[in-house]
C-alpha cells in the first residue's frame, strides 16, 4: 500500500534551497514507475505535472518557480498536500495539518481535502486535536488519552452517553468554545 505524510508544519517539509517544483516532484522523480492515472497523459513532462498538481490545489503554476519562503503558510501546507497526492496514494497521514494556519485558511485547506478525498478515493489519517475539525473530516473517530487509545466510535455517535470519561471532557471544552 502507497502512503503519504502530511505533516503539520510545512515549513519543516519544505526545502528552502529547492525551488517549489523540485521539492513538489521529488516523490515522482525517485519513483518513476509511479504513474498516477491524473498525471498519466503527461507523466514525461516535469512542468506539466507540476502546473496539474498546483492546479488541483487551486494554486497558480507561477509558483513552481518560486522558492517555499516566498509562499504563505497555507500555500505551502497545499504544496506539501499535492507532493503526497503526486504518486496516488492509497493513505495519506495527516499530522495537525491545519494547527500552524489561521482560521480562514484552515478551513480551505480542510474543504481541499475533503474534496480531495472523494475525488480520488483516498483514505486519511487525520491527527488533530481540534474537534470540530476531526468532526468536519472523520467518518471514524478514536480518542487516546496518555498514548492508549480510550475510545473509538462512528462520528454519528459522538455525543452518546456511553463516551470514555476523557472524551466527554473533551466535548465539554469543545462545546464551551462554540
Amino acid at each position: 500500500m502507497r502512503m503519504q505524510v502530511v505533516f503539520q508544519n510545512p515549513d519543516t517539509s519544505l526545502n528552502r534551497k529547492m525551488k517549489v517544483i523540485d521539492s513538489l516532484l521529488e516523490p515522482l522523480d525517485y519513483q518513476p514507475d509511479i504513474v498516477p492515472d491524473f498525471l498519466k497523459d503527461i507523466r514525461s513532462n516535469r512542468r506539466k505535472m507540476g502546473e496539474r498538481l498546483l492546479e488541483m490545489m487551486e494554486l497558480p503554476a507561477r509558483y513552481l518557480d518560486m522558492y517555499s519562503q516566498e509562499l504563505s503558510g497555507g500555500q505551502k501546507q497545499r504544496i506539501t498536500i499535492a507532493r503526497a497526492m503526486s504518486v496516488n496514494p492509497c493513505l495519506i497521514i495527516l499530522d495537525e495539518p491545519t494547527a500552524s494556519l489561521d482560521v480562514s485558511v484552515q478551513a480551505k485547506v480542510l474543504n481541499l481535502l475533503k474534496d480531495l478525498l472523494g475525488e480520488f478515493g483516498l483514505s486519511y489519517l487525520f491527527i488533530s486535536h481540534d474537534l470540530s475539525a476531526v468532526n468536519f473530516m472523520s467518518d471514524k473517530i478514536m480518542v487516546m488519552y496518555q498514548s492508549t487509545i480510550v475510545d473509538r466510535f462512528e462520528k454519528n455517535t459522538i455525543f452518546s452517553s456511553d463516551r470514555h470519561p476523557y472524551t466527554q471532557k473533551l466535548l465539554e471544552i469543545f462545546e464551551g468554545k462554540m
